[in-house]
């Protein structure tokens, strides 16, 4: 059976994702990426999981047992439905606060954003698009991560607390991110003990690897059990020694080049919180061998990844690159292009997963 390409998506954002390699500090260019980014994340109106969105979005009712908290996304859900929002213009209106929280944070932190913008572009993208929930949650944490940052706050109490709420707003969208709770525990640690922590936490959660879903079971509750269930039950069963240490070499990968960016900026203390949670990654690996599903979590702290990419790039005289940046660069493209294909690619998911985001716009023609 013939297959419609989407020949004019496909070729706007490869030319986007290569101009940010040859103009990374372009304002007018990192604008146009943004806009077209805003196109096709809320303006989408199908593709893989969008009935079961869909759904849930018609399903979602208010129950009283719950907590406060627990009752936030199906109250929001309940009020859109009643004001007779039908499911598109609800996600496209979440979809650009998510957006635009997202690029606010990239032009905020970064002084290379058309670059960064190009990797973002590749990966995670798509997969941003179609787990919708998972989109709207991650803006929040992308959102709370800068609070780390500033470790001279005078009221650090109340930086924890910050931090601490937004995750908890998150987590109650998409309950995966409830793990970034313990982040500022973790930081209390001094560098030494974040490592032994991270290297020692890796191990025993393997050793106890069949007691993590009654753990997670038990803090997160029955809410979730059939998710429970998908994850470490059925998709699990997929799961092989090979695809374990695919992840895992993954997740290594990204703390080596963060590791090797600091080596050369060894007086950066926003790399240096950034370095420490790449080693907290490590203790996400256990998840990975159950199903890639659970990289999710780690997908927030990859865009500060790439902005610590991007802002390692050194101009030298006539434009020429230095190689250090070359090597960082060439990393992390190698990086987002491998996860790109093992997520988006492999196993005809380019015409399930990635063709039919180009196909159902409300811009781009349905």
């Amino acid at each position: 059976m013939a297959v419609n390409i989407p020949w004019l998506g496909i070729i706007i954002t490869f030319l986007l994702f290569i101009q940010g390699f040859l103009i990374p500090k372009s304002k007018v260019l990192s604008s146009v990426q943004s806009l077209w980014v805003i196109v096709l994340t809320c303006f989408n109106t199908g593709g893989a999981d969008w009935f079961g969105n869909e759904e849930y979005y018609w399903i979602a009712s208010v129950n009283s047992n719950k907590r406060l908290l627990s009752n936030l996304y199906p109250t929001l859900v309940n009020y859109c439905r009643n004001l007779g929002m039908n499911f598109v213009l609800f996600n496209g209106l979440m979809s650009l606060f998510a957006t635009l929280i997202i690029l606010s944070v990239i032009y905020k932190y970064s002084k290379n954003s058309s670059l960064v913008l190009s990797f973002w572009l590749i990966f995670p993208l798509i997969d941003n698009i179609i787990q919708k929930r998972a989109y709207y949650s991650l803006s929040l944490v992308i959102l709370a991560i800068p609070i780390l940052f500033n470790r001279k706050a005078k009221n650090k109490l109340v930086q924890f607390f910050l931090f601490e709420l937004l995750i908890l707003l998150a987590y109650e969208i998409h309950s995966m991110y409830c793990l970034y709770l313990t982040i500022p525990f973790y930081l209390l640690l001094n560098y030494k003990w974040q490592k032994y922590i991270s290297i020692i936490g890796f191990i025993i959660c393997f050793v106890l690897k069949n007691e993590i879903q009654s753990v997670v079971n038990a803090i997160v509750g029955t809410s979730i059990e059939s998710k429970s269930d998908l994850y470490f039950n059925q998709l699990a069963s997929t799961s092989s020694i090979s695809h374990t240490i695919f992840w895992a070499a993954w997740q290594v990968f990204q703390l080596l080049i963060i590791l090797y960016i600091n080596k050369k900026n060894m007086n950066n203390k926003k790399n240096s919180i950034l370095l420490s949670l790449n080693w907290w990654g490590l203790l996400l690996i256990p998840l990975y061998s159950f199903n890639p599903v659970f990289t999710r979590i780690f997908r927030a702290i990859i865009l500060f990844n790439y902005i610590a990419v991007a802002d390692s790039v050194k101009i030298q005289k006539r434009r020429f690159i230095n190689r250090s940046s070359i090597l960082s660069i060439s990393a992390e493209l190698a990086f987002v292009a491998i996860t790109f294909y093992m997520m988006d690619v492999n196993s005809n998911d380019l015409v399930q997963v990635v063709y039919p985001i180009f196909q159902n716009n409300l811009l781009l023609g349905d």
